[in-house]
């Protein structure tokens, strides 16, 4: 799940684990025509990876320059009257957040899951007994034995099939 988080930083165990500077290293040749080349792809790629972590969560605070500005369609001197009814405003914020919430589930599946019902359950659908399926998860092992040796004697071969039109 560490690819659904490119902010954090990369961690090994590994001691002996290295990582070599192509561009640094004491044998490089020296690029100085391509060195701006080199800091404008470096932003290019800062600039992805923002976006990516942007994407990526989107339970994090939106950041804005302070000197963003925008208009609002809606109240500025010219716009059209018009009514606003509390509680369709109220249905649309409730929705904002349902909308929020369910981002947030997809893009973190290794959280738990949150239920304020406490009748609610659930139904394991590969575990229960009339699932389609390897019969050694379903019965017990002397049960199990019994169904691979019949698997086993029903195997056919292509030698046993005989060619087609004949």
């Amino acid at each position: 799940v560490d690819y659904l988080h490119p902010e954090k930083p990369v961690v090994t165990s590994d001691p002996y684990a290295t990582g070599r500077n192509y561009f640094t290293r004491a044998s490089a040749e020296e690029y100085d025509e391509e060195y701006e080349e080199r800091m404008l792809v470096l932003e290019d790629v800062a600039a992805l990876k923002k976006l990516a972590v942007d994407y990526l969560c989107p339970e994090k605070p939106v950041e804005t320059d302070a000197f963003a500005k925008g208009r609002n369609y809606f109240s500025r001197y010219s716009a059209e009257e018009q009514e606003l009814d509390l509680l369709d405003k109220d249905r649309v914020l409730a929705d904002m957040r349902m909308l929020k919430q369910l981002a947030v589930d997809f893009m973190h599946p290794e959280l738990p899951v949150k239920t304020t019902d406490p009748s609610a359950c659930g139904r394991n659908y590969f575990n229960r007994a009339s699932a389609e399926g390897p019969l050694e998860q379903i019965h017990s092992e002397g049960h199990s034995i019994q169904a691979q040796d019949q698997q086993q004697q029903h195997v056919v071969t292509m030698e046993s099939v005989p060619p087609l039109g004949t």
